[in-house]
């Protein structure tokens, strides 16, 4: 997938989460109350409460926190807040716990007041070591984003993010003379980005744990964490006006890194240059960045000057010099009209960008958002809520003011009624669509109105499920939308629980192991076959302590996929057909396979030299589905392999080779030959 697809589809979750997406969502800048309990519901009185404002800056950089107000809980662990759904961040400490963390935004009325669950203060102890894996001493570590998981009820649940300052503010340590460390006072079951500096080296980006389903590196409550540092680079750069050679001082610059696992900079705050227009980044790991700056303020869409981001390559040891020309460009005006009457249309996110420049603003009340930017081709989406989100793209030129136009489609009204198995209306049901926006409670009829959009980016028409699930009596329903649907009335029917047991290769129970499980459909009924697969019950379910896992109020008769992965083992892939889930129940008994063995190889072409940079890709049956990229020499290795077949795939400039290969072996070649997929060959161990 191309940067210019994942920039739209990444913008299009901000907006969601920017916005309230359906009608019975609590309304921008609302006032509500909290309520701060611990873990035996007990409330905690005298907790501090910080309103942080989250503010995105763009897309190619991380939102930051800006307090904005602190409140305090009663004798009854009460309080009072406003907020704005999906820009507010509510920070709670309260003396002896942990803290905890809520982004209030798509809410229910039936969510407040809002529960915040303080724990028991947990840690992550780990090790910093050098590139020969000897302890690195005093060096500082802190995290650069923790993430915590709140269960909502109904097989909802709040994913918040705490990064920037913050972050960094409330988790930090430094390492003793043996290299180790200890991060205290997180919240019990939360994740985190861990970041380490010491001068003169930088934090070796951390490869993805295949057994994980998040982007966490690791999870409080964790031992044995690992972070390697190397020898750094170091960055020196001016800005100055093109046209004169004029330096610029007080700009803000930002330093990128362009192959990020975890984060784009883990956790280096931005510098500004100084009055000669010089600016310097140290201890700085080697490899491809970004430097992207922005003069005067860093949210202003017109600022005076701008000016492209420049690539940089950083090597070990080396000081890496970089210029910044800044210009006057040209204006970007984007009129935004609902298309159905063509009207203007306030509130809508527009984002303009190409690979060295992108900036976002909403659109005022005439509809329209004005940017200053580098000449050039452009790519621009506009998005709101559960409007169709629709792109377009424009050239800039310098010195002028260049206008277009686009038109968003509003959202779909959808209406029905849930009945009972007796035929009654049934009430306070929650039915979702799966699609941008689509979520509503029935009333006491059994009546439900929603906003929903069946069109994605691009204009992709999907097909999509109608769900309405009664918790309380199991019951649930479905039925498939087309695009076209204006009303759907449901019947609730006994619904299937999917449980399991899931064990290793010795009989002894798998807590924590990650469950996944996937809803599929299709269509065929206009003679176009479409197929959909989406996450269902999107909680990170995990296993218990025994080892359990299970899936309540499901809707019979679906095709569902599961699939279960745990840290240091394979993973297992079953599906369900439409006939198997016509039952009230499913009970599995699963093994997963150790993940203790390495595969390694080289991935080289027709004539034998190796290829830097080629993407591996390793699957099979048991196996966690990962990818690495080959070193200078085109070496590759993958640590967490189970025994058995596998599977190994190369790509390099748009060239494939592939091969059938054990877990275990070493030196496998990968050979790639251009123009076709390329022929393959496997060395013995």
């Amino acid at each position: 997938m191309t940067w210019r697809l994942l920039f739209p589809l990444g913008l299009l979750g901000l907006v969601l989460a920017f916005s309230g997406c359906t009608t019975n969502r609590v309304p921008q800048n609302s006032s509500a109350s909290g309520i701060v309990v611990d873990t035996q519901g007990h409330p905690v009185a005298d907790a501090s409460i910080e309103i942080y404002r989250h503010s995105m800056i763009s897309s190619f950089l991380p939102a930051e926190l800006e307090l904005k107000g602190t409140t305090h809980t009663d004798s009854h662990g009460v309080f009072q807040f406003s907020y704005a759904p999906g820009g507010s961040i509510l920070l709670v400490r309260a003396p002896t716990l942990a803290p905890t963390w809520r982004t209030p935004w798509r809410l229910d009325p039936d969510d407040l007041p809002l529960v915040f669950t303080v724990t028991k203060p947990a840690t992550i102890e780990g090790i910093v070591v050098d590139e020969h894996d000897q302890p690195i001493a005093d060096a500082d570590v802190w995290t650069s984003q923790v993430t915590s998981t709140t269960l909502l009820g109904e097989a909802r649940f709040s994913l918040d993010i705490l990064s920037g300052q913050p972050a960094h503010e409330l988790f930090h340590t430094r390492t003793g003379s043996d290299g180790r460390f200890r991060l205290e006072g997180l919240p019990t079951g939360a994740g985190a980005n861990l970041t380490v500096t010491k001068t003169g080296l930088a934090m070796r980006e951390p490869t993805p744990d295949p057994g994980s389903l998040d982007f966490n590196q690791c999870q409080s409550g964790q031992s044995g964490v690992k972070l390697v540092m190397e020898p750094s680079g170091e960055i020196q750069g001016k800005i100055f006006i093109q046209a004169t050679a004029q330096p610029l001082a007080g700009a803000t610059i930002w330093l990128r890194r362009q192959q990020a696992t975890y984060s784009f900079d883990q956790g280096r705050e931005p510098v500004k240059s100084a009055a000669d227009g010089t600016f310097h980044f140290s201890d700085v790991g080697a490899g491809p960045y970004q430097v992207i700056a922005h003069v005067g303020a860093v949210r202003d869409p017109m600022p005076k000057w701008v000016a492209d981001a420049v690539d940089v390559s950083v090597q070990a040891g080396q000081k890496t010099s970089v210029e910044i020309p800044a210009v006057k460009g040209g204006i970007l005006e984007i009129k935004v009209t609902d298309k159905s009457n063509h009207k203007p249309l306030a509130g809508a996110l527009v984002a303009a960008d190409n690979r060295n420049f992108q900036a976002n603003i909403t659109t005022d009340a005439r509809g329209l958002a004005r940017f200053r930017l580098p000449s050039g081709e452009y790519h621009y989406s506009a998005m709101k809520a559960a409007w169709t989100p629709a792109q377009e793209q424009a050239r800039v030129a310098n010195a002028e003011i260049n206008h277009s136009h686009i038109e968003l489609t509003p959202p779909k009204i959808l209406t029905g009624v849930v009945r009972t198995p007796s035929g009654d209306g049934a009430p306070n049901i929650r039915v979702t669509v799966d699609a941008y926006g689509g979520e509503a409670r029935t009333d006491s009829r059994g009546r439900f109105k929603l906003t929903w959009n069946p069109t994605g980016i691009g204009g992709t028409i999907g097909i999509y499920s109608l769900i309405a699930r009664d918790w309380t009596n199991n019951l649930a329903a479905v039925a498939m939308l087309k695009p076209t649907t204006t009303n759907q009335d449901l019947v609730l029917k006994s619904a299937l629980t999917l449980s399991g047991q899931v064990n290793d290769n010795h009989g002894h129970a798998l807590a924590g192991a990650r469950v996944g499980l996937t809803l599929s459909m299709n269509d065929s009924s206009d003679g176009t076959f479409r197929t959909s697969s989406t996450d269902f019950d999107k909680i990170p379910m995990q296993t218990d302590a025994d080892g359990q896992f299970m899936f309540t109020t499901l809707p019979q008769g679906l095709e569902y996929g599961l699939n279960i992965s745990a840290k240091g083992y394979g993973s297992i892939t079953q599906d369900f057909t439409k006939t198997q889930t016509k039952a009230n129940a499913i009970r599995l008994d699963l093994v997963l396979k150790p993940a203790n063995l390495k595969l390694s190889g080289r991935v080289v072409d027709a004539k034998d030299h190796p290829l830097a940079g080629a993407s591996v890709y390793i699957s099979g049956e048991g196996q966690t589905a990962h990818s690495v990229k080959t070193d200078p020499e085109g070496h590759f290795e993958f640590e967490q392999v189970s025994a058995g077949p596998v599977h190994l795939s190369a790509i390099y400039e748009g060239h494939f080779g592939s091969l059938s290969a054990q877990g275990g072996d070493q030196n496998v070649v990968i050979k790639i030959t251009s123009g076709q997929p390329g022929r393959t060959r496997r060395k013995p161990k």
